[in-house]
């Protein structure tokens, strides 16, 4: 898959282009994977370390000990040589190839040649270990990106076809059988079953499935086979918006990952400079032999190279993502991860984030007419909308909707809709939109979530709606609180009584009703001044008219896979399901990916600066450092690994 390579290609930058810190590209990775290791590389390591240790027990002359120990460096690092020579004629010069073929050759032109092929052997071992650590995140990854099947098994005329997924038009009707991955977004025509929904949603239970009902791409058929019709293309399905939604996360760099990036551009050439003049100092004012100079300047230069921080910071982004994406949380990049780390205010939208979203016709109150006639008029004038509302009145009409009949419909967003029937103005929404198109309206009206009606300007009554509050959403709330976060609201169009009620019930102290998809925008610029400059404000939301809002926000998180394409796009995190508790199980991701970047700076800076200040007093030698630097690599990119396990959050 096209996408899938793609994302292989961008982790491995991790190693070259931008961080050059591996000379994987140098040699080019012609041995096969070992269990994760390179094995031309290990064989390679084996035969240097041979002639090593023959250069060191075989009584020789001082030449035929120089040529063992250059043989050895040779066999082990002549790919960093090469790196070097390479990236010097495309302009990287300062990178870890050139500081450790400086280190090996200075070492060799001083009489050292014990610890110039050791440099190179030390240097190779350790990239051998870190390219494994970070080939297991990778895998790690590409198995959690590898959600959607190669091919689809089409049934036409009959016969059952097995052809690509990207050929599958929408409409098509596909068989999934137990243990298949659903290829394309579809909904089922036959047949009862239960899904494996955890590699989308990050739902440890399997849910069962039945006609009528929508299947993701990328889930797992467990038990009986399926028949369904597609809905969407392969490049459309919700496979495919994950798979670009992680491989976006190199695109926008975090201010963490930013600052290393220019750090080592500037660091590398500066301590490179610092070693001559270490090495001058050393022999001229304090008198030391030349040999000695240089050589606590390679130790120097050798053990202040920030491999480890230009490896492990991006890494820990990276892993971290990948974690959180098998929960069902995506992160569109690394600075969405900083952003949600400093998160202080949550603003919750209500229907669909708060509430189920799947509204029911409770009543129906007309003035002069039955209330089987209201419905079925009511029905015809919503039966072009999408929005759950419309889309309840007319489940809860549940006749044949003559189409023949309805003139136009135009939808105002966050007030309601105007219809004529046979020229006939039918307007439904809230009692201010009714008095806006010219209706008389009683002034009192009903607790219960209403949607007004009138017919030719006259007022025909209400109906009554209820939506159920999902059973994680109180859950939620306390578990913000858990994360830190000092200040929860909610926006809502609905109206004061409604929103009272729901606020109350889930926790919430501070709400805002009766809000047009501007007011929210509004609301959100005024809350954000809680935050300040040290703070986050992230709204979470689900609609389409929330994809305004969503953007106004520090950090936009849309709720659900299967909201809407402009909320989606407009948000930095989408959650793939519809559990409320996954926000604060970001804010707590997007804390630990970050307390294990710290974890790196801090660690690999001060071992450094040890390492460095022994090196100078003469206390280091230069097989040392290198093996030190090696070592605290090594050591980040295991830490790092760990943002890739993520505790599942509760549901």
């Amino acid at each position: 898959m096209n996408n899938l390579k793609e994302s292989n290609e961008q982790i491995n930058e991790l190693h070259t282009d931008q961080y050059a810190c591996s000379c994987e590209d140098f040699s080019g990775n012609t041995g096969e994977d070992y269990h994760g290791f390179d094995r031309l590389l290990i064989a390679r390591l084996a035969v240097a370390v041979i002639i090593f240790i023959l250069g060191l027990v075989i009584e020789l002359s001082d030449t035929y000990v120089l040529l063992f120990m250059a043989a050895s460096a040779l066999v082990a690092g002549f790919d960093v040589l090469v790196g070097a020579v390479v990236n010097l004629f495309n302009k990287r010069v300062f990178d870890e190839t050139l500081l450790m073929t400086i280190a090996a050759v200075a070492a060799f032109l001083i009489g050292e040649s014990h610890e110039g092929a050791a440099v190179i052997i030390l240097f190779q071992i350790g990239e051998l270990f870190q390219d494994y650590a970070i080939g297991r995140t990778k895998r790690s990854v590409e198995e959690l990106m590898d959600l959607r099947p190669d091919s689809a098994t089409v049934l036409a005329d009959g016969e059952e076809r097995n052809i690509p997924a990207e050929e599958v038009e929408v409409g098509m009707f596909i068989v999934i059988r137990p243990g298949e991955r659903v290829p394309l977004d579809c909904n089922v025509i036959e047949g009862n079953s239960v899904l494996d929904m955890s590699a989308l949603t990050g739902e440890s239970m399997p849910r069962p499935v039945g006609p009528g009902e929508t299947l993701l791409s990328g889930s797992v058929n467990l038990s009986a086979p399926i028949k369904a019709q597609v809905t969407s293309i392969a490049s459309e399905s919700t496979a495919a918006r994950i798979l670009k939604m992680v491989q976006a996360e190199s695109a926008k760099k975090g201010r963490t990952e930013k600052f290393i990036t220019r750090f080592a551009r500037i660091y590398t050439p500066v301590v490179i400079a610092i070693a001559v003049v270490l090495a001058l100092v050393i022999w001229i004012v304090f008198k030391h032999p030349i040999i000695e100079s240089v050589n606590r300047a390679l130790v120097f230069l050798v053990i202040s190279c920030p491999c480890a921080l230009v490896i492990s910071v991006p890494l820990t982004y990276f892993a971290g993502i990948g974690g959180a994406s098998k929960l069902g949380i995506l992160f569109k990049s690394s600075a969405a991860v900083d952003a949600v780390a400093k998160t202080r205010v949550v603003v919750f939208d209500k229907t669909g984030t708060l509430t189920t979203g799947s509204f029911k016709v409770s009543s129906v109150k007309p003035e002069k007419m039955d209330s089987d006639m209201m419905l079925k008029i009511a029905a015809h004038a919503e039966a072009y909308s999408n929005h759950p509302i419309a889309k309840s009145i007319v489940s809860a009409y549940g006749g044949p909707i003559s189409y023949d009949l309805i003139d136009s419909h135009t939808e105002h967003s966050g007030k309601g809709i105007i219809a004529y029937i046979e020229n006939i103005k039918i307007v439904l929404g809230s009692l201010e939109f009714l008095r806006e198109q010219g209706t008389e309206v009683p002034d009192s009206k009903p607790d219960d979530m209403v949607v007004h009606m009138s017919i030719g300007d006259i007022y025909a009554g209400w109906i009554a709606l209820s939506d159920t509050i999902k059973e994680d959403s109180a859950a939620a709330i306390r578990d913000l609180a858990d994360a830190g976060v000092e200040h929860v609201s909610m926006l809502t169009g609905d109206s004061a009584e409604i929103a009272s009620k729901l606020a109350k019930a889930v926790g919430i102290k501070e709400y805002f009703a009766e809000c047009l998809p501007e007011d929210k925008v509004e609301r959100v610029h005024e809350l954000k001044k809680r935050t300040g400059d040290k703070g986050a404000l992230i709204f979470v939301g689900d609609g389409i008219n929330d994809a305004p809002v969503l953007t106004a926000a520090d950090v936009g998180i849309a709720m659900g896979g299967l909201g809407s394409d402009a909320a989606v796009e407009a948000a930095e995190v989408v959650i793939m399901d519809d559990g409320p508790t996954k926000v604060a199980a970001a804010i707590h991701a997007s804390k630990n990916i970050l307390r294990i970047v710290y974890q790196n700076v801090v660690f690999a800076l001060g071992a450094k600066l040890i390492i460095m200040a022994l090196g100078v007093v003469g206390i280091s030698t230069l097989w040392f450092a290198v093996f030190a630097d090696v070592g605290i690599a090594l050591a980040t990119v295991l830490n790092s690994i760990r943002a890739f396990h993520i505790k599942r959050p509760n549901k």
